[in-house]
């Protein structure tokens, strides 16, 4: 398939896309979503950077074939040992000199052990319960990757300029600052300068396809057009596809960072990290999200972290 070339938005420096003028049009985007790709990134937000959208997925991995089939459904191939699995019984020591063994690695995790549940078992687990907060981890993190493959199959029916104006958009959106005086109308100018570039292409690959199927019935009118029918259909899939899992991905890496909080209270060693996601079946390239520092205050009023 072609990449898309349609109505192309160039590519602007934060400052300059801050003071574009608000266009009219549907949002495809809303304001509040476009806030939480700003905010909203409280554990695994080193993903979301310029450029080539795809790269994130890679950095995670390959989900066809790393024990995670993407339906959320998966719990790895069943074949890799974990770590603590490979250690030799009664063995607390370690052969690599410095690395901590089974025992310790047993230890670090605690109540995180639990993740060698089986799936029915995180599924049904009661959501306040270790293995329910063990499967709120697990599930989040299946839905950022379906949205992270969505978007790296999508992304090839775009040219990269269009890429790199999405990306552009999205980053300034990311860098505003929810303090200032401007913020809100900078974030409307951004979300519906954003918008239009999905409404662009769409409005562009609507009028190709009617001009191809005059009749609306997904059939060509001359059989002649059938295959550039179907490319045009698969470009207009491909732009929606991209747009929605690109507007819900903020959230869901979000939600991902949240439950993790909401299960350790410190980061994990790097061993019993791997073990962890070695106990789920995720993909082990998977990055550990950010541990929240909660401000207190002390006798003197100050906040502390």
């Amino acid at each position: 398939m072609k990449p898309f070339s349609r109505h192309l938005i160039a590519t602007l420096g934060v400052s300059a896309m801050a003071l574009l003028p608000a266009t009219g049009g549907v949002f495809l985007l809303s304001a509040d979503q476009a806030f939480a790709q700003g905010k909203g990134n409280s554990g695994n937000n080193g993903n979301r950077g310029g450029g080539n959208r795809s790269d994130r997925a890679d950095e995670r991995g390959n989900k066809g074939n790393n024990g995670n089939n993407g339906n959320g459904n998966g719990r790895g191939n069943g074949n890799q040992p974990s770590a603590s699995q490979q250690s030799v019984d009664g063995d607390e020591g370690s052969e690599d000199e410095g690395k901590p063994g089974r025992g310790a690695i047993a230890s670090e995790l605690k109540g995180l052990n639990a993740a060698h549940a089986n799936i029915n078992a995180l599924m049904n687990a009661s959501p306040n319960s270790q293995v329910g907060r063990i499967a709120s981890y697990y599930f989040a993190v299946n839905a950022t990757d379906d949205l992270l493959a969505d978007i790296a199959a999508a992304e090839g029916y775009f040219d990269a300029e269009t890429l790199e104006s999405i990306a552009a958009y999205e980053d300034a959106i990311a860098a505003l600052d929810p303090e200032s005086p401007t913020y809100d109308a900078e974030l409307e100018a951004l979300t519906n300068s954003l918008n239009k570039v999905y409404e662009d292409l769409i409005t562009d690959l609507d009028a190709e396809i009617a001009a191809l199927d005059t009749d609306g019935d997904g059939i060509a009118d001359d059989p002649t057009n059938d295959q550039a029918l179907a490319d045009l259909q698969a470009e207009l899939n491909a732009v929606t596809t991209y747009r929605d899992a690109e507007t819900l991905l903020a959230e869901a890496e979000a939600a991902e960072g949240d439950s993790y909080n909401n299960l350790v209270s410190d980061t994990l060693s790097e061993e019993a990290w791997a073990e962890f996601l070695s106990l789920l079946g995720l993909d082990p390239e998977t990055e550990q999200p950010e541990i929240a520092i909660e401000e207190t205050t002390e006798g003197d009023g100050e906040a502390t972290e």
